[in-house]
């Protein structure tokens, strides 16, 4: 890799005791550590916020209290805060491949680019699995309207190009 790409991940959550430590795991075992974690507690009232508290991180983590303002609320409050180039979301609720950040820091070496993504295996309550493919998609035209699988836990996006856009839609309506 020429470059040294930097990832701030935010992972917004409100009550997700039950869930919240399987995506902690995901930012545990990544192979790539040029990255700092952003927690926002989106006013949770179990204790999500202790079981995060109780983890040792070996990556600089934050930890975000606000009240409970909605999922993009909390994601913007850890893009205003975020210190890297480029922000990953990752849901409470959902897991990344060990090697994920080292992927995606080598397409970004190759190939540059304001947003990544990728396709998503969805498994079911009832362990059922399928995949969201995204794409090839040559415009932004395409990547919105036809077939759009841009969820955040598969996105990786330049934090300029947040601001530039003015965040995530904050209106729940």
């Amino acid at each position: 890799m020429k470059k040294r790409i930097h990832f701030s991940v935010i992972i917004p959550f409100y009550n997700a005791s039950n869930v919240i430590r399987n995506s902690i795991n995901s930012i545990q075992i990544q192979s790539y550590k040029y990255l700092e974690v952003i927690f926002i507690n989106d006013g949770s009232t179990d204790d999500s916020e202790e079981i995060v508290k109780s983890h040792h991180f070996n990556v600089p983590c934050k930890l975000i209290k606000q009240n409970n303002r909605g999922q993009a609320s909390a994601r913007n409050e850890g893009i205003n805060i975020a210190q890297s180039e480029y922000i990953a979301f990752l849901d409470a609720d959902d897991i990344w491949y060990s090697n994920k950040l080292e992927k995606m820091a080598e397409l970004i070496c190759s190939y540059g680019g304001d947003i990544i993504c990728h396709d998503e295996l969805i498994i079911s309550k009832d362990k059922e699995v399928g995949i969201a493919r995204c794409g090839p998609h040559d415009t932004f035209n395409d990547l919105f309207f036809k077939r759009n699988c841009l969820s955040p836990s598969s996105t990786i996006v330049k934090r300029d190009l947040l601001f530039e856009v003015g965040l995530f839609d904050e209106n729940e309506n």
